[in-house]
């Protein structure tokens, strides 16, 4: 909502909502490989390159906490 209501400068929808297909992607791909990613199995995961959190919104998983993780080389804060 703050993205779409233009709240968050330098982040238009277009680019929030490829990151989101983007990531969703990934994830879908992460658990035909791993299956124990939504078995409660990892608690705790880390998103060294977090840019707008798609990583930790496309596993949907009440079971996993990710720790977003921003780069000191971003581009954006």
């Amino acid at each position: 909502p703050r993205i779409a209501n233009g709240l968050v400068s330098g982040v238009p929808v277009e680019a929030y909502l490829e990151d989101n297909r983007k990531w969703k992607k990934h994830v879908s791909a992460y658990k035909k490989i791993n299956k124990l990613i939504d078995t409660g199995r990892y608690r705790n995961i880390m998103d060294m390159n977090s840019g707008l959190g798609g990583f930790a919104a496309a596993l949907q998983s009440p079971k996993l906490w990710v720790m977003n993780v921003m780069p000191t080389i971003a581009k954006k804060n």
